[in-house]
């Protein structure tokens, strides 16, 4: 009596545990590269900022004063030239700081949809061993109901 194959139900929670290595592998994986992209994404927009910082450090006086300047031969007063010199170099910084956190955006997005993945895949393990318990448990129900219908 003790050759008795191995129940279904073994075999199966051995195959699920063998598929759950198996995908926390993969899953292990796939974060390491989206990591991966997201920090290429995070550091070009840092460089980003920070170039587009140091420009406008550097080159804005000197821009403005020569905008607001020609500015002035179209009959604006220099208030006013100034005024729209000024305006324009703090749109154009407003511009490059928008584009610098869209890219910081697709980044965390990258990293968001493998943690969406990896909780879909954890719901799906806990599915699985649900499941398994559940026909485990009716197998050992069914054997005792056979052990004791044969007594």
């Amino acid at each position: 009596m003790n050759d008795v194959a191995k129940p279904p139900a073994k075999q199966s929670s051995r195959h699920l545990i063998r598929n759950l290595l198996e995908l926390g592998e993969l899953q292990i994986l796939l974060m390491r590269a989206d990591a991966a992209a997201a920090i290429q994404a995070t550091r070009i927009a840092a460089i980003c900022v920070a170039v587009a910082l140091c420009l406008l450090l550097a080159a804005a006086p000197v821009l403005l004063l020569s905008l607001a300047a020609w500015l002035e031969t179209f009959e604006f007063s220099k208030p006013a030239s100034l005024g729209l010199a000024g305006g324009g170099g703090a749109l154009l910084a407003g511009g490059l700081l928008l584009t610098a956190r869209s890219a910081v955006n697709r980044g965390l997005a990258m990293l968001s949809d493998t943690v969406d993945e990896l909780v879909q895949n954890i719901d799906c393990v806990k599915r699985g061993l649900a499941d398994a318990q559940e026909s485990e448990g009716s197998h050992e129900k069914a054997s005792q109901n056979g052990r004791a219908g044969s007594s």
